[in-house]
């Protein structure tokens, strides 16, 4: 029997199928909202960490370094990438360059935390449908 992990004894061809414009339409108020919570909770975490005052759409860089890290080719995940971004565009708007690189790595960790409760609040969930299952 061949693997099912993609291995090169597996006989199983993964596929990719567009998206037809309903589905899009349909998932992009909520892909709009998520990118909005994050950017507003960005924003929340510069204020956190800097007495600077700043404009409400500075938590919008957060998505532009994002989607420009997860497009980095070079840099997986985009690491470094959008730390990068983060820094040039808040030295760009006023914060000095050790506030900036501070805010830039404490949102990486601010990410990977809440990637993290997500992980753990699925792994948590498979095990309770496990238990409950008969």
């Amino acid at each position: 029997m061949g693997r099912q992990d993609g291995g090169e004894n597996s006989k199983k061809k993964t596929q990719f199928s567009p998206l037809d414009p309903y589905t899009v339409l349909k998932l992009l108020p909520w892909t709009v909202i998520n990118w909005l919570f994050w950017s507003a909770g960005f924003y929340f975490l510069i204020l956190s960490l800097t007495e600077t005052q700043i404009p409400p759409t500075a938590g919008l860089s957060f998505a532009l370094a994002t989607n420009i890290g997860i497009l980095a080719i070079i840099s997986p995940g985009g690491l470094g990438v959008r730390e990068a971004v983060l820094i040039a565009y808040l030295n760009f708007i006023g914060l000095s360059l050790a506030e900036a690189t501070t805010i830039s790595v404490a949102s990486r960790l601010w990410f990977l935390i809440g990637e993290a409760m997500l992980f753990a609040a699925g792994l948590i969930s498979h095990k309770y449908k496990k238990l409950i299952e008969p």
